[in-house]
């Protein structure tokens, strides 16, 4: 039972009165949250006090005892590396071709250029007044037992240029080969067409035919312009006259343009063939220049 006190409002003094009477009032519940609060430090100091007595029991444990500890999982065999990828070679470096240079237009076809170095050989007989260059000489008037001039003439010569002849005559028309002048003086050199000059550059003498007796007292010889005469062979065949003789000779020009001269001799009896006189003189390359006179043109010697 419970007594209780009571101030006036005066502060002059307390009354004192009982509580009333009728069952007990239970007393106040303590608060839970705080309550709770304090279990739950409880708790982890517990939890913490654990984990430093089973840490210090581990440690504390002697060798080889078993544990009671959760054993550890068993490693997994890690697989085996794998090998870094080879290093690669870098690409070798292809040199960058030139650039082609832009092509040209194609070149015109030259057109082609006649060659003006092409050696040109001429041959002429002396008509008695002049040089003609016609395989027949026309309007000339001949004399059997007379030496009739001839003229080889090559034109854009080659200096230095060996050059191989050969002259071919009817022995049956013509005796022998003898010098141009011997009956004609230096008029034929002196003529157009000829070498203009009756001093020459080379003489070579024509040698003695011995089947034809015809020549034995003559000194016959050829005569050169413009180069020099390298040899006179003697006429073949070496046996008496049957139809044609040749005569091999050779020359060196010297010069652009060479004159070659010599004369044939008529025979007794040139007039009395019925066929042309023929005179050829064979160049190099196998080409022959050819001189024919007409026995018409040739008159009985001369008493």
């Amino acid at each position: 039972m419970s007594i209780v006190g009571r101030r006036g409002s005066s502060d002059s003094g307390w009354s004192w009165s009982r509580p009333p009477s009728g069952p007990r009032r239970p007393p106040p519940a303590p608060p839970l949250l705080p309550l709770a609060g304090g279990g739950l430090i409880v708790l982890l100091v517990a939890l913490a006090l654990l984990i430093v007595w089973l840490t210090d029991s581990d440690n504390s444990s002697p060798a080889g005892a078993a544990s009671t500890a959760t054993p550890p999982p068993t490693a997994t065999t890690a697989p085996p590396a794998t090998p870094p990828p080879a290093a690669t070679a870098p690409p070798t470096a292809t040199p960058t071709p030139p650039a082609t240079p832009p092509s040209l237009p194609p070149s015109p076809t030259p057109t082609p250029v006649p060659d003006i170095q092409q050696t040109i050989f001429r041959l002429a007989a002396w008509d008695g007044n002049e040089w003609q260059f016609d395989t027949t000489p026309e309007g000339a008037e001949y004399r059997e037992g007379l030496a009739v001039p001839f003229l080889l003439r090559i034109d854009r010569a080659r200096p230095g240029t060996a050059y191989a002849l050969t002259i071919r005559y009817d022995c049956r028309g013509f005796d022998f080969l003898t010098i141009y002048d011997r009956d004609a003086g230096s008029d034929p050199a002196l003529a157009s067409g000829g070498p203009g000059s009756p001093i020459v550059d080379s003489a070579a003498t024509i040698p003695d035919d011995p089947a034809t007796p015809a020549d034995d007292r003559e000194a016959g010889s050829i005569s050169l312009w413009g180069g020099s005469l390298t040899r006179v062979d003697a006429a073949l065949p070496s046996t008496a006259c049957t139809s044609v003789k040749s005569l091999p000779l050779g020359l060196s020009a010297a010069a652009d343009t060479v004159f070659l001269m010599w004369a044939a001799q008529l025979s007794d009896t040139a007039s009395d063939g019925g066929v042309p006189l023929r005179l050829a003189v064979r160049v190099p390359g196998g080409g022959e220049l050819i001189i024919e006179i007409d026995p018409a043109s040739v008159g009985p010697a001369q008493p």
